[in-house]
């Protein structure tokens, strides 16, 4: 234990580097629930190493935050007694879902003050969807249908904005022009409204600026889901081509420069042929890797399948469960598991990851033992005398620099 609090308060001094890409290995922390649970689900984290999700002791689910060691701690939410973790700023205030007695749901902002914020409608406003994210100030963003009261033929979709005020939870509106529906709202740190927008034809991602008033639209057809985004308006969405057995291609990109596509597990190869693996289960609405989250360096987690090659390196089948997922342009999708050397995931299967921050740090859900359990991973730096990263400094390292040396590493 004492050295994997070490690997944590080491992350945590590095707080000012921003935007961290895939690290070469991570420490699995684990993240329990609370007393007398029986399982844990981690839904975000920020950039202090809190973490924020859910304890669930078969009868109750209970909104909680972990602290960077993994110790968790439940909100003060009463009179809810049902309520699950959504997401959480640096401040350390968190979006969660509450659900009263009669078993009806609702968003609130439990801000870091503790004053619990409820997000009512607008005027006039139909709000049919409610975000998972919140921004640095405490923001939140959702959508809506505004109905003109002078002329009830007109109406049209909205994206809204709560903002905190002395009085509460103050709403903003931002039309959608022709837009025919707006799905997956997200605000970003600095306050960014993103949503994605339907019109009929197509999906874009239309970004609004509540503060200088801007707005403007990803504007590349055909794409319906908006999964997370940055402040550089950098994107994760999905790109449906609508033919059957094809299924859809999630992607990121940052307006103004280059698309990149996500392959699932053992797939960043175009040779392996997944492509027509997948063409031949015709299954339209699957999505061999599903994107979470990603950070300002790009760096995207989530789930993805693991397909499995043959011995002349062609996709043949993919295994039953999916994997957690890390992803970059530079090194394609890897399996989070492959990189944890040092044994703290033993036992655990990495189902999904959910979230990461800016340091590079993971959260996610999984297996431990047979058990659903939330896990954080933090990157860990290797001795440098251990060339072959499995965790131990031996001989056997002298033989892998030899290795590395005669096939053209220096």
């Amino acid at each position: 234990m004492r050295s994997r609090l070490l690997v944590v308060l080491a992350g945590l001094s590095a707080a000012g580097a921003m935007g961290q890409g895939v690290a070469d290995a991570y420490t699995l922390v684990e993240l329990p629930g609370l007393s007398g649970a029986i399982m844990s689900s981690a839904s975000a984290l920020n950039n202090t190493g809190m973490v924020v999700g859910t304890s669930d002791d078969g009868a109750n689910a209970t909104a909680v935050y972990w602290d960077a060691a993994g110790s968790p701690t439940a909100f003060t939410l009463a009179p809810w007694t049902t309520s699950r973790g959504i997401d959480i700023n640096d401040e350390g205030s968190a979006l969660v879902t509450v659900w009263d007695q009669a078993q009806t749901a609702q968003k609130i902002v439990l801000a870091h003050d503790g004053v619990h914020l409820s997000l009512p409608s607008p005027a006039n406003t139909n709000v049919y969807l409610v975000g998972d994210s919140i921004s640095a100030r405490g923001e939140v963003a959702g959508a809506g249908f505004w109905q003109d009261p002078k002329d009830p033929e007109y109406g049209m979709f909205v994206a809204v904005r709560w903002a905190r005020t002395p009085g509460g939870m103050e709403t903003t509106l931002h039309s959608g022009n022709d837009t025919e529906s707006f799905i997956t709202p997200h605000m970003t740190d600095s306050g960014l409204v993103v949503v994605g927008g339907t019109d009929g034809g197509g999906a874009d991602a239309h970004f609004f600026d509540p503060r200088t008033g801007l707005r403007g639209y990803g504007g590349l057809g055909d794409y319906v889901e908006v999964f997370d985004v940055t402040d550089t308006k950098a994107y994760l969405s999905v790109e449906y081509s609508g033919s059957s057995g094809a299924p859809g291609k999630p992607f990121v990109h940052e307006l103004g420069g280059a698309i990149r596509y996500l392959q699932a597990i053992n797939c960043d190869d175009p040779d392996t042929g997944c492509n027509w693996y997948y063409y031949d289960l015709d299954i339209t609405d699957h999505l061999p890797i599903r994107p979470a989250a990603l950070n300002d360096a790009k760096t995207v987690v989530g789930d993805a399948d693991v397909v499995l090659l043959d011995a002349n390196g062609q996709a043949y089948d993919k295994q039953a469960k999916r994997a957690a997922f890390v992803w970059s342009a530079e090194r394609g999708t890897l399996r989070l598991s492959d990189l944890i050397v040092d044994g703290s995931d033993m036992g655990w299967h990495l189902t999904a990851a959910t979230d990461i921050n800016e340091l590079g740090w993971i959260v996610g859900n999984g297996e431990k033992d047979g058990q659903d359990r939330a896990f954080l991973l933090v990157p860990s730096d290797f001795c440098a005398g251990d060339v072959n990263r499995d965790g131990e400094v031996s001989p056997t390292d002298f033989t892998a620099w030899i290795n590395a040396f005669n096939s053209g590493c220096d």
